[in-house]
């Protein structure tokens, strides 16, 4: 107001008065700065810097355009730059009371409180974060072009590699537990295929889909049974034998036929991702099965039409594969085993055994085993005591010491035995059993010894039992001790065979001074001939039964009966068999101990076949197939079986060994119906106990359908 005082004063001097209260009337339209700007509109009218015409100059505390803002707010949100906050804008009342920390204070949206749009790039609320980082995890978002934020100093410098930035609990190297569904580390893999070989393990408890920011996911295939390692997945590769089941199809590794059973070096050996492997039994012979090796296994049955072992029996290759091992009858051992002979009928397969004693030290057992005709190799044997060897003289097969077997078609199965010299009032016997029913019947009550003239009976070595082409029953024995012959004959009624009624019985016949420890009969156009190693070479005879006596005529040139081969006049003859005539005409096979060699001849005394041995034979069998074919089984003196074939008038396979050792006796049968199973039975004895156990092996002789 100086100025002012100077008007005054110049008035006064120039005596003019102005009244005081004149000049503050005129005061507001004063411009006491000259800035243009009369007082009255002029926040400063001392200051010709300061007026509503001048430019604000922010942040100098000086409202230099009078709109009384707060000069450091310059774009008027309410925010100051925290390095002006508590400083006052001179001449605006209020002033410096702002919060501070505007980071741009030239936009009215960006302060602190502000809204922040992510992804704009600017700091809208000025908290210093990275634009691009919504969730703050260090990891901006992949989804859109990263750069610097403004006033956010360090910022533009992140990954820009976040697959959620929504979520602070997911970006690259975050967890990633598995089988979530979510692919919290950003790799892009798929939470269910963890090892990234294409497939899932269908044996997880979720359900299989696309994992969450993982594009491209949910199209692995199941079968995963390892999702650590991506070498193992159904579909890889399986190397058998290196104990890992690589395409995780769930066999055991060592099993590559997947017969169910595993070679000896692999036995007991688990494969990873198998439960329960390392179980299967050995004994696998053959794991290939490009080789075969399905069909080649411990418990199958073996093939004598092609080269492969099926039940890997473990012999010698020179043997061949073409054997089959024999398989030890539980529970059923018996002493002194003498006689094995197979039958066949409409009630199924039956073997009869007739030993000395059983295991409860009975004497004279005969024992039938009954297996189904339709599946003999399927089936399990019902077994028969035909006899207990009670001792009781009323029972014809009391002490039967050897024994001959027939089953006929009538349904009914028929045996011939011999006793110790305990009793002296039998001596060889026929007797019928019902297999149905189990009734016995019997035909064979005999004169005593005194009456066969000796004084007592010995056991028989050898007893045949042979029907002929009338259907009676043809009986004989032998034995070197009494050098007495047995004969007797009987038919189906007195033997109740197919019939009721009272069984018949008809003496015995003998003869004396006939030392044959083997004897055998034979029908040749409608005689009946004896063969037999009479007085130790081999003898064919002719039995008369229309006489009382029997007649027995050594000279074939009396009986025209001709002149036996040299091979046979030679032969130590040590068994004579004559198989069931399924051939054009009978044969019979006789067991050279000399030779070591079964001959096979026919019915007028000429060999037919030859089957050497290395070693002495002492027991032999043979049956024909239904077309003919001869198969010959014998037993050596060191106990090994062997096996041979062939027709009449080609010359026999090379004998193919059956495993076990040990054996003593053995026979043989073929199915009838389809002529295509072949099965053997045998007695073992191994030196380590007295008792014969029984061995049974079977085997096709086609390839089974």
């Amino acid at each position: 107001m100086r100025f002012a005082h100077i008007i005054l004063t110049a008035a006064l001097t120039s005596c003019t008065w102005i009244s005081k209260d004149d000049m503050q009337a005129r005061e507001p339209e004063l411009d006491n700065d000259g800035d243009g700007v009369v007082a009255a509109k002029d926040c400063d009218d001392n200051n010709a810097d300061i007026s509503p015409r001048k430019s604000e100059t922010w942040y100098d505390g000086i409202d230099g355009d009078c709109g009384f803002d707060d000069d450091f707010d310059a774009d008027a949100d309410g925010y100051v730059a925290t390095q002006y906050a508590g400083l006052q804008t001179k001449g605006v009342m209020g002033t410096g009371i702002l919060p501070p920390g505007d980071c741009d204070d030239t936009k009215d949206d960006v302060h602190p409180g502000a809204n922040d749009d992510f992804y704009d790039g600017i700091d809208h609320d000025c908290e210093g974060n990275d634009d691009f980082d919504q969730d703050g995890d260090g990891y901006a978002s992949r989804d859109v072009p990263y750069s610097a934020t403004e006033h956010a100093n360090g910022t533009g410098t992140l990954p820009n590699t976040d697959c959620d930035d929504t979520d602070e609990n997911v970006h690259p190297g975050a967890d990633d537990p598995p089988y979530n569904g979510t692919d919290e580390d950003c790799a892009g893999n798929d939470d269910y295929d963890i090892d990234g070989d294409g497939y899932y393990d269908d044996e997880q408890p979720f359900f299989y889909g696309a994992t969450i920011y993982a594009p491209g996911t949910g199209t692995a295939l199941p079968g995963d049974c390892d999702d650590g390692n991506a070498t193992v997945h159904s579909g890889a590769a399986d190397t058998f034998y290196d104990g890992i089941d690589t395409d995780c199809e769930g066999n055991d590794d060592f099993d590559q036929d997947f017969d169910g059973f595993v070679q000896d070096e692999h036995f007991e050996q688990a494969t990873t991702y198998v439960g329960g492997s390392g179980d299967l039994p050995g004994g696998d012979c053959n794991d290939d099965p490009a080789e075969g090796g399905a069909f080649a296994q411990p418990s199958a049955t073996e093939v004598l039409s092609d080269a492969i072992d099926h039940d890997c029996d473990a012999l010698s290759a020179a043997v061949g594969a073409q054997t089959f091992r024999l398989n030890e009858l539980e529970e059923l051992n018996f002493i002194g085993v003498h006689s094995l002979s197979f039958g066949e009928n409409a009630t199924g397969i039956h073997l009869a055994i007739g030993a000395d004693e059983s295991e409860t030290n009975e004497s004279g057992v005969i024992t039938a085993l009954t297996y189904e005709s339709l599946d003999p190799i399927g089936s399990t044997a019902t077994s028969e005591v035909l006899n207990e060897g009670s001792g009781s003289t009323s029972n014809p097969f009391t002490l039967a010491s050897t024994m001959s077997f027939w089953v006929d078609e009538d349904v009914h199965l028929s045996l011939t035995g011999a006793i110790f010299d305990a009793i002296d009032m039998r001596a060889l016997y026929l007797r019928g059993i019902d297999d149905v029913t189990g009734v016995p019947t019997g035909a064979g009550l005999g004169p005593d010894a005194a009456d066969a003239g000796v004084t007592e009976w010995a056991q028989m070595s050898d007893t045949h039992l042979m029907r002929d082409s009338s259907g009676t029953f043809n009986a004989v024995g032998c034995d070197l001790v009494t050098e007495v012959l047995h004969y007797n004959t009987a038919d189906a009624v007195s033997l109740v065979l197919g019939s009721s009624g009272v069984p018949g019985y008809e003496s015995v016949r003998h003869i004396s001074d006939f030392q044959a420890s083997r004897c055998a009969l034979l029908e040749r156009d409608g005689e009946i001939l004896i063969l037999s190693n009479l007085e130790g070479d081999f003898t064919a005879s002719v039995i008369d039964p229309l006489t009382e006596e029997l007649t027995i005529i050594t000279d074939p040139l009396a009986t025209g009966l001709p002149t036996p081969e040299p091979a046979l006049q030679n032969a130590d003859v040590v068994e004579i068999i004559v198989p069931a005539a399924r051939a054009t005409e009978p044969v019979f096979l006789v067991a050279d101990d000399f030779n070591n060699d079964i001959l096979v001849a026919d019915q007028d005394f000429n060999v037919l076949q030859t089957m050497n041995l290395a070693l002495s034979p002492v027991s032999v069998d043979a049956v024909f197939t239904p077309d003919g074919v001869l198969y010959v089984l014998a037993v050596d003196d060191a106990g090994n079986g062997w096996l041979s074939w062939g027709s009449l008038s080609e010359p026999l396979t090379e004998p193919l060994q059956l495993g076990p050792t040990g054996l003593k006796r053995a026979a043989l049968w073929i199915d009838e119906g389809t002529g295509n199973i072949l099965q053997i039975a045998a007695t073992l004895n191994d030196a380590t106990t007295t008792e014969d156990r029984i061995v049974l092996g079977a085997a096709y002789l086609n390839t089974p359908s």
